[in-house]
């Protein structure tokens, strides 16, 4: 359990270098699971840091799988993974991490296998119902408290399916590749809006094979997995808040290095091109089946824009920091078809609204989106709420980095949730400059007398 910490930001002057990101998590998740289905042993470089990922390796050696690290370098994690399958002896615990808990599912139905899973209060909040429906086209059976965490699988008979996911989910998508992959036939995954693609990407590198449509995802199983080595590139989404910090400090250039440039994940770099922002893309070599290349920002004035609803899911994660790129941009900012933001570690939208009306920003929220219009950002001595959500701490940081020089420092509680995803947060701003530092906070001592 990580302390609990207060993040301490003074305004920032400009950022300048040259930095590296963390391993990306989503691709992190789907490697271990990968090479934990697979027969031999597999090398994965650049794991990424974040708590979610050591939940999956936690969630895997509890089944049977030996995950063993080594540093390889002074900011590269590696593993080896050999795989291994056994009923559990105990609650699998998925933490903070959905991906878990979700993608587990599908393992655990295309090895025959029953557990408990449980999750932490955040997770436990999150719906389930829609990935447990999604695979019991596959034979899964479950039993979820009120559509949550915790859940009891129970071992079922795998069988081929058609299914639909109609919110998006790439997770959802993943457990049921996982589960198709192991069934006997053919199964067929469709999605009424394309979802992030890092598993159909990986496959081939464990020596399995899907079918890529415009509609779906086509698996012929039974398929048998292989031991592989592979590169994690550096996530683009945790680039995020270099990229829009960057674009608000006036004087700032900052170039990011081995950044994933997955064509699902680059959206809110052509929203920020389309809002002003000096962006450069130059795409270097392949990790896996993954785009990689560098990144280098230039400070510039935004102006506010209209960001299609349909592109939701390819920035789902990345509204946090848009939002606040909305607040210092001229004009009004809005998006729509973000329903989804409210069922993560917590409402999003309702958050964002919070935090950027605190700030002196006007928001108008809606069911599925914000409407921003920029102007008035309070230099006073703001105190911003993380409502314990990684996203929410690391995107109200920008916004108090970026106000001007006179402002006064704020703060951002629940600081520690930024491990979630990033624990190298506040050291890659330092080396570019930041002045933020982290604060643990002080338990209240009662007096009697």
């Amino acid at each position: 359990m990580s302390t609990p910490s207060t993040l301490i930001v003074p305004p920032t002057g400009p950022l300048r270098g040259q930095v590296d990101v963390v391993g990306d998590k989503s691709i992190s998740h789907r490697a271990l699971f990968l090479a934990a289905l697979a027969e031999g042993e597999s090398q994965i470089y650049n794991l990424s840091p974040a708590q979610d990922v050591a939940s999956t390796q936690v969630v895997l050696q509890a089944l049977g799988a030996e995950i063993m690290g080594a540093e390889i370098a002074a900011d590269k994690t590696s593993v080896r993974v050999r795989p291994g399958w056994r009923t559990p002896s105990g609650p699998l615990m998925c933490g903070n991490s959905g991906t878990t808990a979700r993608t587990v599912m599908g393992a655990l139905l295309a090895q025959g296998l029953g557990a408990r899973l449980e999750g932490d209060a955040s997770l436990s909040r999150r719906a389930m119902g829609p990935v447990v429906r999604a695979l019991q086209g596959f034979g899964l059976r479950a039993e979820l408290s009120q559509g949550h965490l915790p859940a009891h699988i129970v071992p079922g008979a795998l069988r081929a399916a058609e299914v639909h996911i109609d919110n998006g989910s790439a997770q959802i998508k993943t457990a049921c590749l996982l589960a198709a992959l192991r069934a006997k036939g053919t199964s067929r995954i469709t999605e009424s809006r394309p979802a992030r693609d890092h598993t159909e990407r990986m496959l081939p590198v464990f020596g399995g094979h899907c079918t890529v449509t415009g509609s779906g995802v086509t698996v012929t199983g039974p398929q048998s997995l292989r031991g592989a080595e592979l590169h994690i590139p550096g996530d683009v989404s945790a680039a995020a808040f270099v990229v829009v910090a960057a674009s608000l400090i006036p004087g700032s250039d900052v170039t990011l290095r081995g950044v994933g440039l997955n064509p699902f994940r680059v959206a809110y770099l052509e929203v920020l091109r389309r809002m002003g922002a000096h962006i450069e893309i130059t795409e270097t070599g392949c990790m896996g089946d993954e785009p990689v290349g560098r990144v280098r920002v230039r400070a510039a004035r935004l102006r506010g824009i209209e960001i299609p609803a349909d592109w939701a899911p390819r920035l789902i994660d990345e509204y946090p920091i848009l939002s606040v790129a909305a607040a210092f941009a001229d004009g009004i900012t809005e998006f729509r078809g973000a329903e989804a933001l409210r069922d993560k570690e917590c409402d999003r939208l309702a958050a964002s609204a919070q935090n950027l009306r605190s700030a002196g920003v006007v928001v108008e929220a809606f069911a599925d989106g914000l409407r921003i219009t920029s102007g008035g950002i309070r230099q006073t001595a703001l105190r911003l709420d993380g409502f314990g959500d990684h996203r929410m701490v690391m995107a109200n940081a920008v916004l108090l980095m970026a106000r001007e020089d006179q402002a006064e420092a704020g703060m951002v509680t629940t600081a520690e949730a930024m491990a979630i995803s990033d624990p190298e947060f506040v050291s890659r701003f330092q080396s570019l400059g930041g002045l933020m530092s982290m604060a643990p906070v002080q338990p209240s001592v009662s007096v009697w007398t």
